[in-house]
């Protein structure tokens, strides 16, 4: 049906009027069935090992990369092509509820291997997916998973968008109407009118969620090609943009970008040499050309060779043939006037040279660099790997076009300079190779991104094929250079990649950091070794994953693919020299670990006052492990005690939190450490995060998860400057998390939503109240939810919790406060909350005119009380044997298992007046034994008991009142002569006690 609805309008005359709908259809904010990413990647880590890690992206609040560890998807017996797509498919399902979409959603592109061998690495596999839904395609909605060579799946790559299956996708903004913005935002723009409207597609964009609903993050959308008018042998530069303007609702304009990708802007005066530098400053030097077209009446078109050779087989006569830059992957015009081309009559058998540019003119020199470096790209590419087809078209060359010191990419050509101003022609090798990196971003999906990616990634391609830093040396004059990847330009982070204001320095610290890779690659490995590693990579580096902005995520996808064992955390055969490539650009680098450990959290509440064991597994990774310890607080973190752990056997370590008196809260962590006490901890930020437990029962009183559309009656208010308080997805904008901890929504200081860019801003005095609880009759009150709270120190900003009216947080005077995980957070509130009847919290922030972050954010927020252990449990297992009537008798318990408690046992249903014998015990067990089944092990001691007359036998007693039995386990079992029973005995079932 889409695909009929889009026909039709592109087919009509858009540029007429047409009505507009105002308001997008509510049914656009349905969600993904069951989407909830946070707590889907934590139960998949918990599941596959802590070596397995998520980078979250800010946009979708969905994984944007789930790598370092690995899965054994397909066997390597049964690898082909097919197998890793439905292998791929069948995981995109399984991750479905933190990705927002399903398998359904996904066109294949293609199954690349990646020859990573060739120079060193380690071969991979990636499959490559586009995210369509009905016909429409997401963009940029590339889906990618990267596998070893022998079926392992190593990581999922994802730039698709949630939800995009519940999205409406048939337009209520007619073509002509989303024109109609497009050109309004084009003039404004740009400043001129666009002559030329092209639509260019219909696509699913990234839409911005609705601050009181769960809204989609995906909205359909018109894209559009404008230009204004443009003659080259003018010399106005080429204005082209596209735009993207919403399908639904009000024709609204929700991005754009140029096509023209421009460089080496500037004024400079010098002289140019051969080699990588400009034409003019050495004689030129005579090469062979392959991909000239040779043309000749009557016979077949003919290309030249590798060598500059041709043959026009079986011609007996002599013919005239024309030579020209228009080959197979190449064709060059300049605009300057016609182009150069070489007519000669060949006698057969007689060899002649064709000599393009004889005069040794700028212009007929900028023709053969031009043809001579495009040619160079794609032979470079296919080098690297030959199955490598992308560049198998006729790419189009303009030179010589009337202006100076600039070049630039459209989308559809590449575009060079006459010479003049004091600057060269631009047609010339790294120049050449930078701009049709432009077009090799967009070819590999990356694009060219405004935050400087498109410009740095172009700078990558013309210097690795240079395998020299500097892209157009000498273009201001002798020793002058446009850029180097040896710059200095750091990496300014996640949150503000295009930092320094203008895209070719924007794009600098990956320049940067890319080059640095082959330079510390040809030094580790020697510069053949190193150079032919760092060619595989950035190739692999395009062809797999579909970075489109400068983000520290880059590192993660390099790293990956030097890899060879399915396992970051132990590092990879060129992560030294790799990381500190990244971390001398500024970038954060990626951090082994010398351990690994994970720990099985404790069941909680725990209702005895006995020892707590806790099991943890230890892996070395990076370091030799010298000891394993457990530490534990029951004053939420103001200082901790420690026991050592015990190795058990493999990898697993276990130790003993001593009992506490109930009721009491319980703070642990375990860290592993090398000779030098050097380690990892879980959870990793201890001691300042740790898991937990209750000793004791818990009764909850009041739990918000936030998910309901409704506010439920927590109110909002500003004191001053602003109200920032949202409900809602967060989207981790600024310091914010990109996912709530359970569910999909949290009340946070503004969430990024439309408009907003996630920061509190300055002066602010805002606050969030919760509704009044009646706490009367409850005690041992406490408040618990989870915290992502970024803010400055508190002589600045203050970030406070308020019970009633007293303060039972606030941060930190003399440093800033920086949540980079959702934090649980436990007070004790019972000198305030029990027994009370009115009883509210409230979140404040207050800030100065000075730095801002990202504020508050709240997840899963609860009132409970903690009261003291209720006693063991009385607990029937196994079955017990048939005597009179055909009815085995029971045993039951009631009273306190506590040490020193009262408790009865009961014996029902058995025949009257029959000796027997309680077995007591310690293990269950289930032995065929006279007729019947024998349930108690270890017996510890045994009793004489005869029934009433009416079947029963009752046992009361004390248990000794001793703290050492705390946690004991007891079994007993009732056995007595009846002659109805097999072999002439009854039993009853088995039954457990642990005391408490």
């Amino acid at each position: 049906m889409i695909r009929h609805i889009l026909s039709a309008l592109f087919a009509s005359a858009f540029l007429g009027a047409a009505t507009l709908a105002q308001v997008a259809d509510p049914a656009d904010a349905s969600t993904f069935p069951g989407f909830d990413p946070g707590s889907t990647m934590r139960r998949f880590q918990a599941d596959n090992g802590p070596e397995w890690q998520v980078r979250w992206t800010h946009e979708t609040n969905a994984p944007r990369l789930i790598f370092g560890g690995n899965l054994p998807l397909v066997p390597a017996n049964a690898l082909s092509p097919e197998a890793l797509v439905v292998a791929s498919r069948s995981f995109v399902n399984e991750m479905a509820a933190a990705l927002g979409y399903d398998a359904d959603t996904l066109v294949l592109d293609r199954v690349k291997q990646l020859p990573l061998a060739r120079a060193g690495g380690t071969d991979k596999i990636v499959v490559k997916f586009h995210q369509v839904v009905d016909g429409v395609p997401t963009h940029h909605g590339y889906v990618n998973l990267l596998f070893s060579a022998d079926g392992r799946l190593l990581g999922l790559d994802n730039q698709g968008l949630p939800h995009v299956a519940q999205v409406k996708l048939d337009p209520t903004v007619t073509l002509g109407a989303a024109a109609q913005a497009a050109q309004a935002a084009f003039a404004a723009d740009t400043g001129v009118a666009a002559i030329s409207v092209e639509p260019a597609g219909y696509v699913l964009f990234p839409g911005k969620p609705d601050a009181r609903k769960n809204a989609v993050r995906a909205m359909p959308a018109y894209e559009f090609k404008l230009a204004a008018s443009y003659n080259p042998r003018t010399g106005e530069l080429p204005v082209i943009r596209q735009y993207v303007v919403s399908a639904r609702g009000t024709p609204a304009v929700l991005d754009s970008w140029s096509l023209v990708h421009g460089d080496l802007v500037g004024k400079v005066q010098g002289n140019a040499q051969a080699g990588l530098l400009p034409d003019g400053g050495a004689p030129e030097v005579l090469q062979n050309l392959k991909d000239v077209r040779l043309v000749a009446a009557g016979e077949p078109n003919q290309l030249s060779d590798a060598n500059g050779n041709f043959t026009f087989a079986g011609t007996n006569t002599s013919k005239l043939v024309t030579a020209s830059f228009n080959g197979m992957y190449s064709r060059v015009d300049n605009i300057a006037g016609g182009e150069s081309s070489v007519a000669l009559t060949l006698a057969p058998g007689v060899s002649q040279n064709f000599m393009l540019n004889q005069s040794l003119s700028e212009q007929t020199t900028a023709e053969v660099n031009a043809h001579i470096s495009v040619e160079h790209f794609r032979d470079w590419v296919r080098s690297l790997d030959p199955g490598d087809t992308s560049f198998d078209f006729q790419l189009l060359s303009n030179v010589n076009e009337a202006d100076t010191c600039n070049a630039f990419y459209d989308g559809g050509s590449l575009n060079f300079f006459l010479a003049g101003g004091g600057c060269p022609n631009t047609s010339y090798s790294t120049v050449v190779w930078h701009e049709e990196g432009h077009w090799a971003n967009d070819l590999y999906g990356s694009g060219n991104g405004g935050d400087g990616f498109g410009e740095g990634g172009a700078d990558c391609w013309s210097m690795y094929i240079a395998d020299n830093p500097v892209v157009a040396q000498d273009f201001f004059g002798l020793g002058t250079n446009i850029r180097t990847g040896d710059n200095t330009s750091a990496f300014c982070g996640d949150s503000n990649p295009g930092c320094y204001g203008e895209v070719h320095a924007d794009g600098e610290p990956l320049m940067g950091a890319i080059w640095k890779v082959r330079r510390n690659l040809k030094t580790s490995l020697g510069a053949p070794a190193g150079s032919a590693l760092a060619n595989q990579y950035l190739l692999a580096w395009f062809q797999t994953f579909n970075d489109s902005q400068i983000k520290s995520i880059i590192e993660d996808h390099w790293l990956m693919l030097d890899d060879n064992d399915g396992n970051l955390n132990n590092g990879t055969p060129n992560y030294t020299t790799i990381d500190a490539a990244f971390k001398e650009q500024g970038f954060p680098g990626f951090t082994l670990p010398l351990f690994t450990v994970s720990v099985t959290p404790v069941n909680s509440p725990v209702n005895s006052e006995g020892a707590v064991t806790v099991n943890a597994t230890v892996v070395e990774a990076n370091a030799a492990l010298n000891a394993v310890k457990l530490f534990y607080t029951t004053n939420g973190g103001a200082n901790f005690s420690s026991v050592p752990m015990s190795f058990v056997s493999g990898n697993t370590w276990s130790g003993q939190i001593p009992g506490q008196v109930s009721p009491a809260v319980v703070g642990y962590y375990v860290r592993a450490t090398d000779l030098a006490s050097n380690g990892n901890s879980f959870p990793a930020k201890a001691p300042t995060d740790f898991l937990s437990y209750d000793v004791g029962t818990v009764t909850v009183h009041q739990f918000y998860d936030f998910e309901p559309v409704s506010d439920e009656s927590w109110v909002h208010q500003q004191i001053a400057t602003q109200d920032d308080w949202n409900h809602g997805s967060p989207n981790g904008a600024s310091t914010d998390p990109a996912t709530a901890y359970s569910g999909s929504s949290v009340w946070g200081n503004d969430l990024g939503l439309a408009g907003f860019n996630g920061i509190y801003q300055p002066n602010v005095n805002n606050n969030l109240t919760s509704p009044t609880f009646n706490l009367s009759g409850k005690t041992g009150t406490r408040l618990r939810f989870r915290r992502w709270l970024n803010v400055e120190k508190g002589i600045f900003d203050l970030a406070r919790v308020y019970v009633n009216n007293t303060i039972v947080f606030t941060n930190p005077s003399a440093t800033d406060l920086l949540d980079t995980s959702w934090i649980a957070q436990d007070f004790d509130i019972s000198a305030i909350a029990d027994n009370n009847p009115s009883v509210s919290v409230k979140f404040e922030l207050i800030s100065d005119g000075g730095v801002e972050y990202g504020g508050w954010n709240i997840d899963d927020f609860q009132v409970l009380s903690l009261g003291p252990v209720s006693g063991g449990q009385f607990i029937p297992y196994g079955a017990g044997t048939p005597g009179q009537g055909g009815i085995a008798p029971a045993l039951a318990g009631s009273g306190s298992a506590t040490p020193g408690g009262s408790v009865t046992l009961m014996t029902s249903g058995a025949k009257p007046a029959a000796p027997g014998t309680l077995f007591i015990g310690t293990d269950q067990v289930a032995i065929p034994a006279l007729g019947g089944t024998f349930l108690v092990g270890n017996v510890l001691a045994t009793a004489g008991l005869i029934t009433s007359p009416g079947g029963t036998t009752v046992v009361m007693g004390a248990l000794p009142n001793t703290p050492g039995i705390i946690g004991m386990q007891i079994t007993l079992q009732h056995w007595l002569l009846d002659p109805a029973g097999a072999k002439g005995k009854a039993a009853t079932n088995g039954l457990l006690i642990t005391i408490q």
